[in-house]
């Protein structure tokens, strides 16, 4: 005799175990990506201004961090209100330059790419399904707990740069990258492996975005660099000779 209906305890044991179960790849990205607000509110974004303070143990500064979804990026970093440190990528030439103009020079190819990666960073302007899209490689690596909380954790490969993601299971936001690689390559070309955790999400013109970032040496628990967004503007209008490589004027 077959079964005509299910008992109500059957039904809550089926709910358990799917409540339980693991997400796929799949899910674990379409629910991050609702959760930053949709994939339409990041294919909206064509330009970002984003107004920062970055602390490391050695100095503390401002910054002004430009890009675009041409692949184009500039970052200004001043101290007491005046320039000191200007690097950036035009969309095929990368640059950077010191408080005299007559110090711009053609970036590292390591700084070059460290450069290139930053546009390229999840939810920034790309959603991770646009960057496997784009050809970046993501993978699941399974659970892991971390402070109490078990974490999805993805394998995003983008110019042979490897960061691990970590997806919070309630939230569906990354709250905790790690990776291996020199913090600024052009001063010190030592890789170091890092932990960053992501705090303070606003939403800003319609995604969500963490304002406040802390990353930690993994190796000696040392913190090596916080930053504090102060203020995202979206779709600034931006000419294309703002990236350019500053041009020094010939002495007379």
């Amino acid at each position: 005799m077959g079964i005509v209906a299910a008992s109500p305890i059957l039904w809550l044991l089926v709910a358990n175990l799917q409540a339980g179960a693991d997400a796929s790849l799949p899910e674990v990205i379409a629910r991050h990506t609702r959760a930053i607000g949709g994939a339409g509110a990041l294919h909206s974004i064509r330009s970002l201004r984003i107004t920062l303070t970055i602390v490391e143990p050695t100095f503390h500064v401002d910054a002004v961090y430009v890009a675009d979804r041409g692949m184009h990026m500039r970052i200004d970093v001043s101290a007491g209100g005046r320039r000191i440190y200007s690097e950036g990528f035009d969309g095929a030439e990368a640059w950077q330059m010191g408080e005299d103009a007559a110090t711009v020079k053609e970036e590292s190819a390591a700084g070059a790419k460290a450069l290139q990666n930053g546009i390229l960073v999840p939810d920034r302007f790309y959603s991770l399904d646009d960057l496997r899209a784009k050809g970046h490689d993501l993978q699941m690596e399974g659970r892991e707990s971390v402070g109490g909380v078990s974490y999805y954790v993805l394998r995003l490969t983008v110019h042979a740069s490897v960061t691990h993601l970590y997806v919070h299971p309630t939230s569906w936001l990354i709250e905790r990258t790690r990776e291996t690689k020199p913090l600024h390559p052009d001063i010190d070309p030592t890789p170091q492996t890092t932990e960053t955790v992501y705090s303070d999400f606003r939403t800003v013109d319609g995604v969500v975005r963490p304002f406040r970032s802390v990353r930690t040496n993994l190796d000696n628990g040392n913190v090596l660099q916080t930053e504090t967004i102060q203020k995202v503007e979206t779709n600034p209008d931006l000419s294309h000779s703002f990236f350019a490589r500053p041009s020094v004027s010939p002495a007379r």
